[in-house]
């Protein structure tokens, strides 16, 4: 999840942009799949081959999100490693374009999901939402009741909680503002001895990958596809599977296997940041993943209520069969989500830069040029 780029500027990376929305987009196959078919032993399909690639491609739903991670990391943590020590990094600025990035899109994804829940007289709890609210679930609770999708936003803030914090004790001038950065570090280190620490790691070498983004992009390559491969075959094998029995891979470490697959990932996002459009097609094809990419964030927060909601109103319905007729609603569904989330989008996350330019005339800080990630 991470932030909107402006064309033509400086650390605009148009690749980066097709890999968030690419991730965004298994997460919402992932969930879709699951809502939409049985179990791979109790869907019947012709072709073996098929269903067996189709349950494979909707299965790597964590995996996206390790992507999401090591691009957050290199876009938010190396961009402000690198202002850091050079001095410029503005802690107040840094503070306001994370905190908009999250809650502009957050806040009303999580008052529909309240909305829908009331209407459909589901099940909730007011407490669950309010430590939702101030990203504390895995920590104090679990992710607001059937968004599971959730879990991964409060590794997302803390990683930005737990960066600002070190990056001030680090390299800040004044000594008020180390002091004030004691509590948020201390609270970052509580959240993430309860939290996998696993993927705060992740997030870290997407952040040291930024400063591998000159080097070269083949030798890049070379070394991240191979290790990302291993680390996403790993991350299958210890993942949880009601299908496949992995007992045989236990000895495995799970949290080993994710750090593999970040750093592959890690290497593979500084050689697609280099990536540059040389041609109209190309610069076309790129526009398209930048406008995908915009809407995201939105995406990843409201696919699964958007799922419930087509569930509570009899759309969507577990399936027994894979055949062209049942691909076909998947899409047609698939699209449906992409268009609901589109629109979600418009009002809220569309404009995180404009309420951004608002609160800079109360944020506390020297908050001057804009942030646009």
């Amino acid at each position: 999840m991470t932030g909107e780029q402006q064309k033509g500027a400086k650390d605009f990376y148009p690749a980066l942009d097709l890999l968030r929305f690419g991730a965004a987009a298994l997460v919402v196959l992932n969930h879709l799949r699951v809502n939409q078919f049985e179990s791979f032993s109790n869907v019947a399909c012709d072709s073996g081959i098929f269903k067996m690639v189709f349950f494979c491609a909707t299965r790597i739903g964590i995996e996206a999100v390790v992507v999401f991670f090591v691009l957050s990391g290199f876009l938010v943590g190396g961009v402000s490693l690198a202002r850091a020590r050079e001095g410029k990094l503005d802690i107040g600025r840094y503070a306001l374009d994370r905190f908009t990035r999250i809650y502009v899109p957050f806040v009303p994804a999580l008052v529909a999901t309240i909305l829908i829940y009331i209407w459909f007289r589901l099940p909730f709890g007011w407490g669950e939402a309010l430590v939702n609210l101030f990203s504390l679930q895995g920590v104090l609770a679990p992710p607001f009741s059937a968004n599971t999708a959730l879990w991964s936003l409060s590794y997302e803030v803390w990683f930005y909680i737990a960066a600002g914090a070190f990056l001030c004790l680090a390299f800040a001038r004044r000594g008020t503002q180390r002091l004030a950065a004691i509590l948020p570090a201390v609270a970052s280190v509580y959240v993430f001895a309860t939290l996998d620490a696993a993927y705060l790691l992740v997030w870290s070498l997407g952040a040291l990958a930024y400063f591998a983004k000159d080097a070269g992009k083949l030798l890049l390559c070379l070394a991240g596809v191979p290790i990302a491969v291993a680390g996403l075959v790993l991350m299958q094998l210890t993942g949880e599977s009601g299908e496949v029995d992995l007992a045989a891979f236990r000895w495995i470490g799970r949290s080993a296997s994710i750090v593999l697959f970040g750093f592959g990932l890690a290497l593979l996002v500084a050689a697609a940041s280099q990536i540059r459009a040389h041609s109209v097609a190309a610069r076309k094809f790129f526009r398209l993943g930048t406008w995908l990419a915009a809407f995201s964030y939105t995406l990843y927060l409201m696919h699964i209520p958007f799922i419930v909601v087509m569930e509570q109103i009899g759309w969507l319905h577990r399936l027994t069969v894979l055949d062209a007729g049942t691909m076909g609603v998947f899409l047609l569904n698939t699209l449906l989500l992409l268009v609901l989330s589109w629109v979600f989008y418009l009002p809220f996350e569309r404009n995180t830069q404009s309420i951004r330019q608002r609160l800079r005339r109360w944020w506390p800080g020297q908050v001057t040029s804009a942030s646009a990630r």
